[in-house]
């Protein structure tokens, strides 16, 4: 009877070590479940605090490089190398026209004189007459008058230095100084122009007459004037 006491108390004992066992046990692993569910959530709010920023500045990007496009038909700005194109199209256009070439005269200039000569009359010694040449361009293309020299210093001459276009009328100038001269006379001009004939001549006659020569008669005059002219003859 003692013995079957003992036994029953020894596995009564044994039933509640057993129970107390797999209590602890499952308090155990419950605290285990508890545990990594709490690291867990802890990994998630780091990753989630370390990938926030990255989000962040990833978006950042995304939006600097997006360009906005505006709405509606606006003029868009030009760009350095269209700014240089036009300006390069500008200068060889500017370029272009300044080599243009001019335009074109069909058929030479002509100089011609309403008259070549003109006879001043009888002058006193040291008097003076100024006398014009009038003249037209008959060609076709514009006159221009280079030169115009005169055979001595007691003719002084001026003539238009600008051209003169087809059909347009000019003056050339003389005047005439009788100081120092006597008897027949007959400056010569010459006349330099782009025309085909190049050169033209024009010529003045007269007489200057001295003071003495007033008192004196008509005959001896005359004579006085012809001894004069075969000198002049004689000499040239």
């Amino acid at each position: 009877m003692k013995t079957l006491l003992y036994s029953c108390l020894v596995f009564v004992v044994m039933i509640s070590c057993a129970k107390e066992g797999t209590t602890s046990n499952k308090s155990n692993s419950s605290e285990l479940l508890a545990s990594t569910s709490e690291q867990k959530s802890s990994n998630k709010l780091m990753v989630s605090d370390e990938t926030v920023p990255e989000q962040k500045t990833t978006t950042k990007k995304l939006v600097e490089k997006v360009e906005v496009k505006p709405k509606g038909n606006l003029p868009k700005k030009p760009t350095a190398n269209k700014e240089k194109t036009t300006a390069v199209k500008k200068k060889n256009a500017s370029a272009k026209k300044s080599q243009a070439p001019k335009k074109k005269f069909k058929g030479a200039s002509q100089l011609t004189f309403s008259r070549t000569k003109h006879n001043f009359g009888n002058l006193d010694q040291g008097e003076k007459v100024d006398v014009n040449f009038d003249f037209v361009n008959t060609g076709k293309s514009p006159l221009l008058i280079s030169n115009v020299e005169a055979t001595c210093g007691c003719t002084t001459p001026s003539f238009p230095f600008i051209p003169i276009a087809p059909g347009e009328k000019g003056t050339i100038g003389v005047t005439y100084n009788s100081t120092g001269k006597l008897g027949p006379q007959r400056p010569m001009l010459t006349v330099y122009t782009n025309d085909a004939k190049k050169v033209h001549k024009l010529y003045l006659e007269g007489m200057v007459m001295a003071e003495l020569a007033k008192e004196q008669p008509v005959e001896k005059i005359e004579e006085s004037l012809k001894e004069m002219v075969k000198d002049s003859i004689e000499n040239n």
